[in-house]
């Protein structure tokens, strides 16, 4: 549906701002006089007309930074001046220490001149939408629906950072519009389109007693029984993935299903272990030199509510008494809810509800509560029941432990009860429509909605003739509209398309026409609350937040950075552990890489546990107040047990935990992690090249130049080839390409430090590797390397120190810098690096902290304007 404000919205959204050009007077003269000279004798022979290192040509770059396009290029050749890095040591001539001070001097003082008049024009303001994730969680708080709202918006590309928030890439289309249009307005109809009167719950409990195979439970709640009885039909199951529990077995209270066994106290449902012996007519024969199952390592034994005919589109809460039965070791059962479809044919649909650890010994209940909405039911397919299926999740697929004594979930009962509205009308509805009821004049009840709604949906006050606008446009759907409540949805959903709700920094709508005449000024302190809420909620501000904008005591540093400290407190800003260390160490390339199977036995679902180790590592130490330090070497992991036992760790039970390290475990820090080590392998082998520039990108904020063209990647080997050459040798015949030896003699010794580390980043040393299938054991492991500068390094140990020494500073600038970024969803600038120098000071007057640094960023200039 093109209404006219998702047009005026396309519109709005398509006009970008641009720098505007400042009228100095030219400034290259000094620079022909000091620098030209300089750059022919010492650099033109690799970065000339003949030849262009690292695809860079200084003859051509513009000599006024000022006003021309190249003043970022001359500032990193000003930093590789001045640490003696151009020329580069092997170079035939070398500079005279006055001949490059002399230089370094006069390329200061120009990009000096350049910081200075960016600074006085405005440099460069930023207008950018909202992420998906950004938009999803914005609906949530705004309407009180947890809802996935972004799943049907188009896939967002990453800035070569790394990060989605950058606004270089937040374009807006018309297929985004249409996109946006259409998730207001079905969120709007699912609150404004409620029924007056609460719709009655559907309650089911399942008992021992009750549960015999394949025949209905009747509801216990007797207020709910009539309703729910003719509509509602349960039967609960005991099965393995292909066999379920015979009608025709008449004692179900003592029958046993390999290691799932119905008990006057409960359902005892063990781990993923198959039987020692059978127990009945329906156990699979154990495989040849493996565990027994059903084509799977180990059964899955499941406790399954099976439901029609029951509404789907509404608030669900699952409660479930049970208790633990340690297993060996101490090791706790996990309680694991899913809910899903049958598609037909076995086939069926579900998605994960919860997943805890049970450690109680006395029964107790848990209780979920999720929403229908968010599940794959399929509700308009008549006759396909949707399930509620509960299971021991402990150490699911592991053939290896199949005779070890697992764990027990003994699950006493389980109720379920859909359409479980807490209050009614239900809180979207209230906050949306409470203060336009009674409704009595209709305009009077929209101007009443709108006054309230309006402020929170953009984030600041809103003026009288912006809510006028919306009412006017009310009138005029009003009269073509069939009802009060379809006119509501369209005048709101026109709220929800506006330029301002879908823009997180907002120009002056007098500047719309002239985007260049946009300058650079603080924030106000609504956009302040805003930027702050994005940064660290990935979301709107909260009431708090609001409320200090009002009263205009945001930018008081005091205030501010006690708001920093409750927010990163909250746990919505998980949000930002999770968006900012994905897109910051790219953890989406676990994704985009398969893993070998002629090398690995692997499993899928081990790749979620990678990301979750980083995601999880990075948010403890920014919660725990830890240095940045342990970004390359700590003394702990976050680990399950299905991680630990990928890294070979022992010992490791329950849900994901802080565990301390031994040394002969080879981890600590985010250079021995799953994400990174295969993320940047082939899913077979390990990339040495790939694993360099990770490092360099990510941790040192030093990108190689991109590869020349048509240079072949590393060939694989074939399998017990006793003529092949390493991969240590085979990178080396790689790098003796002359287009390609500079450029890999300063990434490759990086990479060659993890060689260590497999492709699917298990320990391994020597000339076996036990982690992979026999054809490919024999491997030629030697983590030697030298780096560029002449730096010896025997081992990843050594790479750490000199990450943890010698680069200290670049790595805390690179996280700084990172961390900045993302936080202004943009790329940074030259008028940014004073800002960057001082937050650095402070950070590394505090023992380098990952919370200093987001503090400093908050109270940083460039956070504070726009």
């Amino acid at each position: 549906m093109n209404t006219p404000a998702s047009i005026a919205c396309l519109l709005t959204l398509l006009i970008l701002p641009t720098k505007a050009r400042s009228d100095e007077p030219d400034q290259t003269e000094p620079f022909n006089a000091i620098v030209k000279p300089f750059l022919v004798k010492y650099c033109n022979d690799c970065h000339g007309p003949d030849q262009q290192k690292a695809q860079l040509r200084l003859d051509r770059l513009d000599p006024d930074p000022l006003h021309g396009n190249d003043a970022e290029v001359w500032q990193e050749v000003l930093d590789l001046i001045n640490v003696s890095e151009m020329p580069p040591e092997d170079a035939k001539l070398q500079p005279t220490a006055t001949e490059r001070q002399a230089v370094a001097d006069r390329l200061t003082d120009m990009m000096r001149q350049a910081l200075e008049s960016q600074r006085s024009s405005g440099g460069r303001n930023v207008m950018r939408r909202m992420t998906a994730y950004e938009y999803s969680n914005t609906l949530r708080d705004l309407l009180h629906l947890d809802l996935r709202f972004a799943t049907d918006l188009p896939p967002e590309a990453a800035a070569k950072e790394g990060f989605k928030n950058n606004s270089s890439v937040l374009g807006t289309s018309a297929l985004h519009i249409e996109y946006f249009e259409r998730i207001a307005r079905r969120a709007l109809e699912r609150i404004i389109l409620a029924p007056e009167e609460q719709p009655p719950e559907y309650f089911v409990r399942v008992e021992p007693e009750q549960a015999f195979p394949n025949k209905p439970a009747t509801p216990t709640n007797p207020k709910q029984s009539k309703k729910a009885k003719p509509k509602t039909s349960v039967s609960m199951t005991l099965k393995t993935n292909r066999q379920t529990q015979s009608s025709s077995k008449k004692n179900a209270g003592k029958f046993v299903l390999d290691h799932g066994e119905l008990t006057p106290g409960g359902i005892l449902l063990a781990g993923n272990r198959p039987s020692d012996k059978a127990s009945d007519p329906y156990t699979a024969p154990r495989k040849q030199g493996g565990a027994g199952g059903d084509g799977r390592s180990g059964h899955q034994p499941e406790f399954r509510v099976e439901m029609y005919n029951v509404p789907h589109d509404a608030p669900v809460k699952i409660r479930v008494h049970c208790s633990a039965v340690p297993g060996a070791g101490q090791t706790f059962p996990r309680l694991s809810c899913e809910l899903g479809s049958f598609r037909g044919a076995g086939v069926s649909d579900q998605k994960e509800a919860a997943n805890i650890e049970v450690r109680s010994q006395q029964p107790r209940t848990y209780e979920f509560s999720v929403h229908g909405a968010n599940f794959p039911f399929q509700s308009n397919k008549p006759g396909r029941p949707s399930y509620f299926r509960i299971f021991n999740d402990y150490r699911r697929g592991t053939s290896s432990l199949a005779y070890e004594d697992l764990p027990k979930l003994n699950i006493d009962w389980v109720e379920i009860i859909c359409n479980h509205y807490p209050q009614w009308p239900a809180k979207p509805k209230q906050s949306i429509l409470a203060d336009a009821l009674p409704i009595e004049n209709e305009s009077v009840a929209m101007r009443q909605m709108l006054t309230s709604f309006m402020p929170r949906a953009f984030r600041r006050p809103v003026s009288e003739q912006e809510i006028e606008r919306k009412v006017d446009l009310f009138e005029r759907l009003r009269k073509q509209e069939n009802s009060f409540e379809a006119t509501t949805i369209s005048t709101l959903t026109a709220v929800l398309c506006s330029p301002h709700f879908l823009l997180i920094s907002e120009p002056e709508t007098a500047t719309l026409s002239d985007p260049g005449s946009l300058e650079k000024r603080r924030l106000t302190d609504f956009e302040l609350a805003s930027r702050l809420s994005y940064f660290l909620w990935s979301s709107m501000p909260d009431d708090e937040l609001f409320e200090l904008a009002k009263q205009e005591k945001l930018h008081d540093p005091t205030t501010l950075l006690a708001q920093t400290r409750r927010m990163l407190g909250d746990p919505k800003s998980k949000a930002f552990s999770q968006h900012f260390t994905s897109q910051w160490l790219d953890l989406a390339g676990v994704r985009r890489l398969a893993v070998n199977p002629e090398y690995f036995s692997f499993r899928e679902t081990t790749k979620d546990l990678f990301e979750q180790e980083s995601i999880r590592f990075v948010d403890h130490v920014l919660r725990n107040q830890l240095s940045i330090s342990e970004f390359i070497d700590s003394d702990f992991a976050i680990l399950n047990p299905d991680l630990a036992r990928h890294y070979r760790i022992p010992g490791i039970s329950g849900g994901f935990d802080v565990h301390n390290l031994d040394r002969k475990h080879h981890r600590g820090g985010l250079l021995t992690q799953a994400s990174m080590l295969f993320g940047n392998s082939t899913g077979a082998e390990t990339h040495p090249i790939r694993r360099g520039v990770w490092i360099l990108e990510r941790l040192l904020d030093d990108p190689p130049p991109p590869p020349p063209p048509n240079v072949p990647d590393l060939p694989e080997p074939e399998p017990q080839d006793e003529s092949k050459l390493s991969l240590k040798e085979r990178l080396q015949a790689h790098a003796q390409v002359a287009s390609c030896r500079d450029c890999h003699s300063k990434i490759d010794p990086w990479g060659v430090a993890l060689e260590n580390y497999n492709a699917l980043g298990q320990w391994r040393e020597g000339n076996v590797d036990t982690n992979v299938k026999p054809p490919f054991q024999v491997v030629s492991v030697d983590p030697s390397t030298k780096l560029k500068n002449g730096k010896t390094l025997n081992h990843l140990g050594d790479l750490k120190n000199y990450i943890l020494t010698e680069k200290r500073s670049q790595f805390r600038r690179a996280v700084v810098s990172k961390a900045m970024a993302y936080g202004l969803g943009r790329y940074l600038e030259l008028t940014d690096r004073s800002a960057v120098d001082a937050i650095c000071e402070v950070v590394q007057d505090h023992q380098d902290r990952f919370d200093i640094i987001i503090e400093q960023i908050v109270l940083s200039e460039p956070f504070l304007t726009r």
